[in-house]
């Protein structure tokens, strides 16, 4: 889904997406489900540049802190 239709669907749903911490997964099957069922969520997330709060977010291990000094 996209942001969009993930919003569309959260406001037919009477919940306001800001508030939102987390996810949860409920599959429900009437006749149950068969003992090999295998269920895997696809879900994707993409990380924001700047916190909720405001501000940089911090570097991740991939991302140079500091230059390194040259050898003498």
């Amino acid at each position: 889904m996209t942001d969009t239709q993930v919003e569309a669907a959260l406001l037919l749903a009477g919940i306001d997406g800001t508030g939102i911490d987390g996810i949860r997964f409920s599959f429900h099957n009437e006749d149950g489900f068969a003992s090999d069922t295998v269920v895997t969520p696809n879900i994707v997330f993409e990380a924001r540049s700047t916190l909720r709060t405001g501000g940089d977010v911090t570097p991740g291990p991939d991302t140079r802190r500091r230059t390194p000094t040259p050898p003498a």
